[in-house]
């Protein structure tokens, strides 16, 4: 996986915190990251902003949502309308994203899920081959127990999608679960949900969700 290697570092894959993968069919503003530090809740949505209603109505760009891309973001365009957020590819660099950084307050030790519903028109303009997946991405940075803080955070989960081929997709549910460690397993967390463009043409989203979810234990285990 390679997720925008340069914004987000490198995706080394997941360490041993029981990460598993979905699919079904940004960074934080400072004012505002304070708001979640309640316990977690299953249900609650932990992202800011995720009907895009908060945009600036200058850019047309989305609070709390940041665009990036390979380079420069020239060849990328973002904007939110009426709940929706489109990212359009319209020129030569191999990726752009659009990521929020969450705070992990409450989240600790929890399985969560980023889910967002997902409509593409996806073209081979700029090759047959893309550069990384078309989907949703999870990074997760953080020290592990027992590690030297002075040699700075690392991958702790990296995920990512299967990808979307080229065509046209209507709306449908695309998700990643993945387990954030305790705070006894890892400290100075660091989390950013992204959705990705490699290919030609356009993304939409619409009502993203990052939620703890419900495990129930299994019966057979002792």
């Amino acid at each position: 996986m390679n997720i925008g290697r340069c914004v987000l570092v490198v995706l080394l894959g997941t360490f041993g915190f029981g990460t598993t993968v979905q699919c079904e069919a940004a960074e934080t503003a400072p004012s505002t990251t304070a708001a979640i530090s309640a316990p977690s809740k299953p249900g609650r949505n932990y992202l800011l902003n995720p009907q895009f209603s908060d945009v600036d109505p200058f850019s047309g760009e989305p609070a709390n949502w940041s665009l990036s891309a390979h380079a420069t973001t020239g060849s990328y365009q973002m904007s939110a309308r009426d709940g929706v957020l489109s990212l359009r590819r319209v020129g030569p660099e191999v990726w752009g994203l659009v990521s929020q950084n969450v705070p992990t307050a409450g989240l600790e030790g929890k399985t969560v899920e980023f889910s967002v519903d997902v409509k593409a028109n996806l073209t081979s303009e700029y090759g047959d081959e893309p550069f990384d997946m078309t989907d949703l991405q999870v990074i997760l940075r953080g020290v592990r127990a027992g590690s030297n803080a002075l040699f700075g955070k690392a991958d702790l989960v990296s995920e990512q999608g299967p990808g979307m081929d080229v065509g046209e997709r209507d709306w449908h549910r695309r998700s990643l679960r993945f387990r954030i460690p305790s705070a006894n397993e890892a400290t100075g967390l660091e989390l950013i949900v992204s959705m990705q463009l490699t290919r030609g043409g356009e993304l939409w989203f619409r009502d993203p969700k990052l939620s703890v979810v419900r495990v129930k234990p299994d019966p057979l285990a002792d």
